[in-house]
């Protein structure tokens, strides 16, 4: 552990990733929840350990039936000026390092194949706009900064017990038997188990006091990319034993998302299948986690398929307990 950290301090504690956090830090460790209502009052104060950690998870996420007047601006309320507030009141008490969780989001929803590290921020949505506008607030505040650090972890889809984003309609169409026309798919993505996560975090607590440059920049991954035809099928094989998919070309299942889309805004209805979700389903969107490996001598000690395993089995036995 990093030398005169006693104390963890938490934002969104309550929620997925804190979950996952919280289960996975050693039982000795002291960690306090940052209560939410603070992040979003203005005149909110902070008092934290000096040569703490503070670990910033809160956020307004993807919001999927928005009813905001001003998208943009309830997200910049969020994780913007929340952020900023958060992390000015970490480097007065002289905390040891700030550890923001951003999203491969500020590269814009329709980016695609590899993207490299040094890749510029391009947003085309609310959130993603928001994550960057933090990053951009994270990189000023901590620039002349020699005590305290500050690290951005822009995560990937994370996957995990207890989550509620993109991986629960696979998991219910996979425990209903419902195949999935992904036997076209060639493209990889990158993703991250929650219990990666945790372990990457510890890694962060566990390491030396950093020196500079004190703002760094990572994505994190599960080291081993899947295309959305192998994550469905090792949720398939976990469920039922079968592999879940059957092949459709990609041009038709994009011509009956054109018109799904259509359908969508003359009706208002939420279609399942837009050509968002098939770009998401086929194309190639991949990050290396190599740099945050080297410099913090770290491995993602789950494989996707223990990840996946242990999503699922947590799926299942809540559908149980609800039946």
């Amino acid at each position: 552990m990093q030398p005169g950290v006693t104390s963890v301090y938490i934002s969104g504690a309550g929620g997925f990733l804190g979950s996952a956090l919280k289960a996975a830090l050693p039982a000795g460790m002291r960690i306090i929840p940052i209560p939410t209502n603070d992040l979003l009052r203005e005149n909110a104060t902070f008092c934290f350990e000096p040569g703490s950690v503070v670990l910033h998870l809160g956020a307004r996420v993807h919001i999927m039936h928005e009813t905001a007047a001003d998208p943009l601006e309830e997200f910049r309320k969020a994780n913007v000026r929340s952020t900023a507030r958060l992390a000015k009141a970490a480097i007065e008490c002289g905390v040891a390092v700030f550890v923001f969780v951003s999203s491969v989001a500020v590269f814009g929803r329709f980016s695609k194949g590899f993207i490299p590290d040094g890749t510029p921020s391009r947003p085309d949505d609310p959130y993603g706009q928001s994550k960057c506008e933090a990053e951009q607030a994270l990189l000023a505040l901590f620039a002349s900064q020699r005590n305290s650090g500050c690290v951005i972890l822009r995560l990937p889809m994370v996957y995990g017990p207890e989550n509620k984003g993109n991986m629960l309609p696979l998991l219910k169409m996979a425990s209903k038997g419902v195949p999935m026309p992904l036997g076209a798919v060639r493209g990889k993505r990158s993703m991250l188990y929650s219990g990666n996560f945790a372990d990457a975090i510890f890694a962060i607590i566990q390491a030396p006091r950093m020196k500079p440059p004190m703002v760094r920049t990572y994505f994190l991954n599960d080291g081993v990319d899947l295309t959305s035809a192998e994550l469905y099928t090792a949720i398939c094989r976990t469920c039922s034993g079968k592999r879940g998919i059957f092949f459709l070309p990609r041009w038709l299942l994009g011509s009956i998302a054109v018109i799904f889309a259509a359908v969508e805004r003359i009706t208002g209805w939420r279609m399942m299948l837009t050509p968002e979700t098939v770009s998401r389903l086929f194309d190639e969107y991949r990050f290396s986690a190599q740099q945050f490996m080297v410099d913090y001598g770290w491995r993602p000690p789950f494989t996707p398929e223990e990840g996946i395993k242990e999503t699922v089995v947590w799926y299942k036995t809540k559908k149980d307990q609800n039946s």
